[in-house]
């Protein structure tokens, strides 16, 4: 009787085992897709046909698709466009996270959190201010991520 129980465990245990390495299995496989796109993220240049960029951009960047930017007119009347994206998802993860450094010492702060960052081996994707005056760190996570 010991002898039935035992078997019939090392048979789940084989099922789970199974099923433990289909899910790693299909977890690699959406990692290795990732890398691929980001790997191809090098070839895409400014000449590149704007759908390439779309889906590159796309790839990265998923965010809430109910909300969106809009048109809105400043105080001095002039007409603009704010385009946006919301990272966090309907179901409280993320596939991104932006950091902005721009106070009087961003450079310090930026150099301090990209090292903390490196110590941590979490590969990060630095971006300069359109003024010049700060930068972004953008770091791009292979799966959906929580708190």
């Amino acid at each position: 009787m010991k002898y039935d129980l035992v078997i019939k465990e090392l048979n789940q245990l084989k099922t789970e085992n199974e099923h433990l390495k289909r899910l790693l299995s299909n977890m690699m496989h959406r990692r290795e897709e990732k890398a691929e796109i980001t790997n191809n993220a090098n070839i895409i240049s400014n000449r590149a046909l704007p759908i390439y960029k779309i889906n590159l951009f796309k790839s990265l960047f998923k965010g809430r698709t109910d909300v969106f930017a809009y048109r809105y007119e400043s105080n001095n009347g002039k007409k603009c466009y704010t385009p946006a994206i919301y990272p966090l998802l309907q179901d409280d993860m993320c596939v991104f996270l932006a950091f902005d450094f721009d106070k009087q010492n961003w450079q310090q702060d930026l150099l301090a959190f990209v090292k903390e960052c490196k110590n941590s081996h979490i590969p990060v994707n630095i971006e300069r201010s359109r003024s010049g005056k700060g930068a972004h760190v953008w770091i791009f996570f292979f799966v959906k991520i929580n708190q």
